[in-house]
């Protein structure tokens, strides 16, 4: 009995936990990092600033597990992605309009990225470990051109950190544009803009409907 107490405790924790994450992304995400405050958390929440407290030493480490959690899910996506395709530009295809939708609807990935971008308020961005993203689109990059299947006169690191800032670029700006309810077309618009350069030509016709399956598949 004492042992089913102590996993049911255990339990009840990690589900208030996760209430607070919850509704610290939701703050996060619509009000920023500097403007949340842990009495507004615990309204979103609905978990008393006392258990906040128990759980979570400060704002920042709720920020921080906020981050952790993102990543967590970001990264299980881009498993999922690479384990269903074989190609490495049907893989970073899908992986580019998979995390849109995943940054559009889930709010802890939607928070985890506003603190990213607004990481210098409260974390020395020499401490953050790359996310799982960026480190799949690195591994799938150097993959591709070894393979054959991506061209470019940069080298991986390089073609991986412009793929990355073009991504960044277009969710931002669809972000301040729409809330990002465009972001899948200005994702395929951006596949067209950058497939000629980096996927080499005997599979560039496979990877353009590649393009058109993936906005359809995602969209729906």
């Amino acid at each position: 009995m004492a042992v089913e107490r102590r996993v049911a405790s255990q339990d009840r924790g990690r589900e208030t936990q996760q209430r607070i994450l919850d509704g610290a992304a939701r703050v996060f995400a619509s009000a920023g990092y500097g403007s949340a405050s842990l009495r507004s958390i615990s309204e979103a929440s609905g978990v008393s600033l006392g258990a906040i407290n128990f759980h979570f030493r400060s704002k920042e480490q709720i920020a921080r597990a906020v981050i952790e959690e993102q990543h967590a899910r970001t990264e299980g996506l881009a498993r999922d992605i690479v384990a269903a395709h074989s190609t490495t530009f049907a893989r970073l295809i899908h992986l580019s309009f998979a995390a849109s939708v995943q940054m559009h609807a889930d709010p802890v990935v939607q928070a985890g990225v506003e603190l990213t971008l607004q990481v210098g308020d409260f974390l020395d961005p020499s401490a953050r470990s790359a996310d799982g993203w960026d480190r799949t689109v690195a591994d799938q990059i150097a993959l591709g051109l070894e393979r054959g299947e991506l061209e470019s006169d940069l080298g991986a690191a390089a073609l991986a950190e412009t793929f990355l800032a073009c991504f960044t670029g277009a969710q931002i700006r669809s972000r301040v544009r729409d809330g990002r309810r465009e972001l899948l077309p200005a994702v395929r618009d951006l596949w067209l803009l950058i497939l000629p350069g980096v996927v080499a030509p005997a599979h560039r016709a496979a990877a353009r409907r590649t393009v058109d399956e993936a906005l359809a598949a995602h969209a729906a």
